[in-house]
């Protein structure tokens, strides 16, 4: 739901792909040495009932598609990062395009790749 709310009618997305990353693979990867990071994960949830066990674990969310004008991609960006439930927004790519569509007509459009994750965790 955020994200339709984020995103506008000049964005047209082509791939929205949700990983699963645990934090013991996350560190592992990392070439530099050990680091004073820790995370948590968030629970909401203040009963207890019905909780479920996020294991450690953060979503990446790839994000693909074209948009009319390059300023819209940025502006995407910028709407990621303000918003609650993203964080460490980056764009993987962005580059122009030219697009044909049924009736034959040319335009040009602005294709991009945005990586960011799911603000379901905090750094402590």
């Amino acid at each position: 739901a955020e994200m339709s709310y984020l995103i506008d009618d000049n964005v047209v997305l082509s791939k929205v792909e949700f990983d699963a990353e645990k934090f013991t693979d996350v560190k592992r990867r990392k070439a530099s040495g050990p680091t004073n990071t820790a995370a948590r994960a968030v629970d909401r949830n203040v009963t207890g009932k019905g909780e479920i066990s996020l294991d450690d674990v953060r979503f990446r969310v790839m994000i693909s598609g074209v948009a009319t004008k390059a300023g819209d991609i940025a502006e995407l960006i910028c709407k990621l990062e303000e918003s609650p439930y993203f964080c460490q927004v980056y764009p993987s790519f962005s580059r122009n395009r030219k697009m044909t569509v049924g009736t034959g007509k040319n335009f040009q459009v602005s294709e991009f790749e945005i990586s960011c994750y799911l603000a379901n965790y905090r750094e402590l």
